[in-house]
């Protein structure tokens, strides 16, 4: 259940004054900005940590993050997890508070390379000032103090400008340091670690969004630095295939210098796959070596059927490289830029013969092989390894002449598709002269006297897994973003907004597909075999006072495997047989509600010498705390006080009066009424009986107290006053105004 509410206290002689009113967390708890702002507000959190292995690593370990060396314990965090205190505090417990620490807010984001110290900032940076302090009040996420306070930290309220961005449905971007300084000039001192805010705590670079998931108000950013820093250099790998060596082909490369195992073999690699004359490469910031530091270390996995391109060659810049049994340890020296070069060769398997490579995929793969004098042979090509060749035929060209190659592609099936991209002889390249007849795909080789050369077939599978989602939206229309990452088959996340796409409604129960966004891959080509999973989260537009969206249904058909409403997530998996997944969400906006409750009583100090102490309990099964409690009173000698409130959710509320405040020897008599979207006071059953909210009507209760003499001041005066009193009571109920006691009317 979310409230956010303001306290209106009507004293003698003054105007009404507003202050900022809290659930009773403990009940002396106050937070400002007071009840006109929008009542979202993040907490940046800074910590300073001796070493980077300190420091916990996001739910994505991949060559994104922007640390100069590798972190430490894996994430704790689900797959869809919120960033919290209590997980930061076990994930990373050895580091300390950063006070005055520099963090910036923007409406968008911009990558390490535009930056000199290589890390990523935001664009359309905000003026909030975000400098985290000694201590703040630790909130809860519905944004009420808990009485704690959490070390080395900020709170912010959005304004007006930036709660409008995230209620339409936008990300709100955080950095560390400000787009002009990452590090806030203190580079020497300090250096990236993590970053983490609300959900989005994938990967680990220098910049994260944050939205509100549903029923939060308040979220948290963790900013995690390292002291001392290593000096940052660069390396950069790059792979290139021999003259005349038909391509693309990918390469696999092993070692520390990733931080990614990407075929979960225990092992950090990383891949490249160039092509005929077009090198592929990939650059790495990372720190020097220092004394006693290990040396970034890279092999290449050279696939068979390839020859061992030796030790690479290195452009030092001032490092030192060693080589030994395939291993090339770089020492890497400060501000240095290394660049070492792999050239490989196919090794040669004998002029003429046949042979097959694929890449993306396997395979078999039938050839039919005609020829002079009548020659014709079929083979089989059984390829179990993408980029390593096997053997077709091995008697092209016995005698001179032509010579009909015919191959029979797999037909498509729902995984993908296969296409012969390559067909070379030697040093001649046939691949334009390849004809297609349905999934036949045929060329002639002239061979001339002095015999055939070595022949290459080279196939690529295109996958044909995807993601579709469409969107529909109930009670009211909007815009609704998705992150969608890969994850593995025990759920961990292992690339991080691999795809993003937006979906924006026009008109109530009209589905709309979402579009990929511009700096997306499309959600097709996906691979498939065996299985891939995918985690798409749908990041809801935030709380406003209006109301808010929820996710009535999530269905992605024989591809879900689990669907979380609450957190408006769902994980799905593509196979061979089922590759398209289309996922179907739908929204419903709830209308916010106004409930407003009114406190009668007297301000006589004779009859009320203590507080009219009450309490405001609404519960919410959808709510995962099941139910909120408010406490509130009458300070003696005051008449009334007034609350008011906005009700996020369909709920039922109840009020009760632990203290009435009333003398020994005076008695108290409770009548509760309840008035919905102007209609009449009705009195509840008993003053505290349950009472129904239903989402957008105003709501209206009033609790009058009615004090009165004991028995013993009736005897002594012979006047019994509580058939009058009742009857008051019971005439407010049915709406009429005639109360015993004077109300002090609010300004």
């Amino acid at each position: 259940m979310a409230f956010g509410r303001a306290l209106r206290v009507a004293t003698a002689g003054t105007a009404a004054v507003t202050l900022a009113v809290l659930p009773t967390i403990p009940a002396a708890a106050q937070i400002e900005p007071l009840a006109d702002g929008s009542g979202l507000y993040i907490t940046f959190v800074a910590r300073v940590c001796d070493e980077y292995s300190d420091v916990m690593a996001n739910k994505a370990r991949n060559n994104i993050m922007e640390s100069l060396r590798d972190l430490g314990p894996d994430s704790d965090y689900a797959s869809n997890g919120i960033v919290t205190p209590d997980a930061e505090a076990a994930g990373s417990p050895d580091c300390e508070p950063l006070a005055n620490w520099t963090l910036t807010m923007g409406t968008g984001m911009l990558g390490p390379a535009t930056n000199p110290l290589s890390l990523s900032t935001v664009t359309g940076a905000y003026g909030t000032s975000i400098v985290t302090q000694a201590s703040t009040a630790l909130l809860d996420s519905s944004g009420q103090p808990t009485g704690d306070t959490i070390a080395g930290a900020t709170t912010i309220e959005l304004d007006a400008t930036q709660a409008a961005h995230v209620q339409l449905g936008r990300q709100i971007w955080v950095q560390g340091g400000t787009p002009s300084a990452p590090l806030n000039n203190q580079q020497t001192s300090y250096g990236f670690a993590a970053l983490r805010c609300a959900q989005d705590a994938v990967n680990g670079d220098n910049v994260e969004f944050v939205t509100y998931p549903l029923h939060q108000r308040h979220v948290f950013c963790y900013y995690y630095a390292v002291q001392p820093p290593p000096d940052p250099g660069t390396i950069t790998i790059r792979k290139e295939l021999a003259d005349g060596e038909a391509g693309p082909v990918s390469f696999r490369f092993d070692g520390n210098l990733s931080y990614q195992d990407s075929n979960g073999d225990g092992v950090n690699d990383f891949t490249l796959t160039p092509n005929a004359g077009s090198p592929a490469s990939v650059t790495f910031v990372r720190g020097a070596v220092g004394d006693g530091d290990p040396a970034w270390e890279v092999s290449e996995v050279v696939p068979e059927g390839w020859n061992d391109p030796g030790p690479p060659v290195c452009e030092l810049d001032g490092s030192t490289v060693t080589t030994v049994d395939g291993v090339t340890s770089i020492y890497l020296a400060s501000e240095s830029n290394v660049v070492c070069t792999y050239t490989n060769s196919r090794v040669h398997l004998g002029d003429g013969s046949l042979w097959k490579e694929t890449t993306g995929g396997v395979g078999d793969f039938p050839f039919t092989i005609t020829g002079p004098g009548g020659f014709s042979r079929s083979d089989l090509a059984e390829v179990t390894e993408p980029g390593t060749a096997v053997e077709v035929a091995t008697d092209i060209g016995i005698a001179a002449g032509t010579y009909t190659v015919t191959e029979e592609l797999p037909a498509p099936t729902p995984a993908g598709s296969w296409e012969l991209v390559s067909a070379t002889c030697g040093e001649e390249d046939l691949t334009e002269a390849v004809q297609s007849d349905g999934n036949f795909r045929s060329v002639d080789v002239e061979v001339p006297d002095e015999g055939a050369a070595q022949c290459l077939w080279l196939n690529k599978f295109t996958p044909a897994g995807s993601i579709t989602i469409t969107k529909t939206t109930v009670g009211g229309v909007g815009a609704f973003p998705y992150a969608i990452d890969s994850l593995d088959a025990d759920g961990a996340v292992v690339t991080q907004g691999r795809y993003s796409a937006s979906a924006t409604t026009t008109a109530e129960g009209t589905p709309v597909e979402a579009v990929v966004d511009s700096t997306s891959d499309p959600m097709t080509g996906i691979v498939v075999d065996p299985a891939s999973y995918f985690q798409i989260q749908e990041l809801l537009p935030a709380w406003s006072t209006e109301g808010h969206w929820h996710v009535l249904d999530i269905d992605c058909g024989v591809n879900q495997v689990s669907m979380d409403r609450l957190a408006a997530s769902v994980v799905v998996e593509l196979t061979t047989d089922d590759s398209q997944a289309d996922c179907a969400f739908t929204n419903e906006w709830v209308p916010a509600s106004d409930l407003t409750v009114r406190k009668l009583t007297t301000s006589d100090t004779g009859l009320r010498p203590g507080e009219a102490q009450l309490q405001l309990s609404c519960t919410e099964p959808d709510w995962p705390n099941g139910s909120d409690l408010f406490e509130f009173s009458v300070p003696v000698g005051e008449s009334e006080t007034e609350q008011a409130y906005t009700v996020m959710h369909g709920t039922v509320c109840r009020i009760t009066e632990p203290e009435t405040g009333a003398a020994d020897d005076v008695r108290a008599t409770t009548v509760t009424t309840v008035s919905v979207d102007g209609g009449p006071a009705v009195a509840l059953a008993s003053y505290d009986a349950e009472f129904t909210i239903t989402p957008g009507t105003t709501v209206e209760v009033v609790i009058d107290n009615t004090l009165v003499k004991t028995e013993a001041e009736i005897a002594a005066t012979g006047v019994d006053p509580l058939p009058w009193t009742l009857a008051g009571a019971f005439a407010v109920a049915g709406g009429v105004v005639l109360l015993l006691v004077v109300r002090r009317r609010l300004a």
